[in-house]
């Protein structure tokens, strides 16, 4: 009996790995499934309620020797033929103008979000990845398999409040590269601070990042799994307030003896015609 408990449990465990996608497997581990979302997302640099049900990664230290005040969490959805990419972050440092010297492809040296992917999943060195600088001013610049200007294809939107150093990011990446539902690709994120941010001054970097050491190495980025796991924003719960109209009681009949008699008195008379019809 117990060989045979055996037995069942092995079989019930083949099918199981038989069962798992072939895109679960990944060199470097995996974030997490990115949830499928078939609605319309506007990519206006603000945090829809969509987003919520996405896949969210933390931001932490990049290294000690590059700690840093500020934090960012990235939200990632998909819809099949785009990948959606949120970040909602807060600068530690005060949010100014940027010098003219860390324009484009320099933009890592200052206050930007560094953005990767590795659409196949199997990169071999860092160059096969793309590259994405967005800056709070509204640019966006690529970089190495990036050549080829994909950031043109790119709907990117900021939103910042210098105020009180919160900004939000929004992405929309269309897939290239055999990316699709039920793959992986590969992603990895660093958030810029420039602790001296100014257009006169020099640049004082500080680093978070969703994968600490690793940059722009697409080889050792870690997954996503495009999941076919479908999210849907909940229905609208306003319940309906409407009121019955308002009625007016009904006042109650008065007694009037004069209406009373002649009812009794066209009572009488029909008896009369009946009793004379019967005859």
């Amino acid at each position: 009996m117990k060989r045979l408990a055996v037995m069942a449990m092995a079989l019930v465990m083949i099918v199981c790995a038989l069962a798992l996608p072939a895109s679960a497997v990944t060199a470097n581990g995996l974030y997490g499934n990115v949830p499928l979302y078939k609605g319309t997302i506007n990519v206006d640099g603000k945090m829809d309620e969509i987003y919520k049900q996405g896949l969210k990664i933390e931001a932490v230290d990049y290294s000690e020797k590059y700690a840093s005040d500020s934090r960012a969490d990235v939200y990632l959805l998909h819809d099949g033929k785009n990948l959606y990419v949120l970040i909602d972050a807060k600068s530690g440092y005060p949010i100014s103008d940027y010098n003219p010297k860390y324009d484009g492809a320099a933009s890592w040296n200052t206050t930007c979000i560094e953005f990767f992917l590795d659409w196949s999943d199997a990169a071999a060195k860092a160059a096969d990845g793309y590259k994405y600088y967005a800056r709070l001013d509204g640019g966006l610049f690529g970089g190495y398999k990036a050549a080829d200007k994909p950031e043109s294809q790119t709907t990117y939107k900021v939103t910042v409040d210098k105020a009180t150093g919160k900004f939000v990011m929004e992405f929309q990446f269309p897939m290239r590269d055999g990316a699709a539902t039920g793959k992986n690709i590969g992603i990895n994120m660093m958030f810029d601070s420039d602790k001296t941010m100014g257009k006169d001054k020099n640049a004082t970097r500080s680093i978070r990042g969703i994968l600490p050491g690793v940059g722009n190495d697409a080889q050792k980025f870690k997954s996503v799994t495009l999941s076919n796991t479908e999210v849907k924003l909940a229905a609208a719960t306003t319940a309906a307030t409407t009121k019955a109209p308002a009625t007016k009681p009904t006042a109650p009949a008065t007694f009037d003896a004069g209406i009373v008699l002649a009812v009794v008195a066209a009572a009488a008379g029909a008896g009369v015609v009946v009793s004379k019809k019967r005859k």
